[in-house]
């Protein structure tokens, strides 16, 4: 396009006119070049739009299983919390232990992936900090207005 650009400022043409001059001459000296370097573009096309497409599928698959991954781990940490004799460090320990294990299953399997497990774990430590420095709102009482309605659940 920069070469073309060019040509026609040369010439002080517009480009529609030196793009309409020039495939007019491809048009004519067509041997077959011209239909094989659309075909070509075509096939690019046919190809980026699968790709996004498969992009989009497995973005969505991965927000799924993420959501699904939330729900059983809260399943699990209250299936867990009413075990006789659990205590609140206890099922800590048990969550991030099982984090442990998933990490170094990942950097086993796929070594490459280890920068961006580091990078997302940094993003969302990053983010609960945010959570526990930002100021709780006050609760209203039980009929939504400041300071009256009785005792709260």
């Amino acid at each position: 396009m920069l070469k073309l650009t060019a040509k026609a400022r040369k010439r002080d043409l517009s480009m529609s006119t030196t793009v309409r001059r020039l495939l007019r001459i491809a048009l004519d000296n067509d041997d077959g070049q011209v239909d094989a370097a659309l075909d070509t573009e075509k096939e690019s096309e046919r190809q980026a739009r699968g790709i996004r497409a498969l992009a989009s599928r497995l973005a969505f698959l991965l927000i799924w299983t993420i959501y699904d991954v939330g729900a059983i781990k809260a399943l699990a940490s209250n299936t867990l919390s009413m075990q006789k004799d659990a205590s609140p460090e206890m099922l800590t320990d048990i969550f991030k232990q099982a984090n442990r294990s998933t990490q170094a299953a990942l950097k086993r399997k796929r070594p490459e992936l280890t920068p961006l497990v580091e990078a997302v774990e940094q993003w969302l430590t990053a983010a609960d900090e945010e959570e526990k420095d930002a100021p709780t709102p006050h609760t209203p009482g039980t009929n939504g207005t400041r300071g009256r309605g009785g005792n709260s659940l």
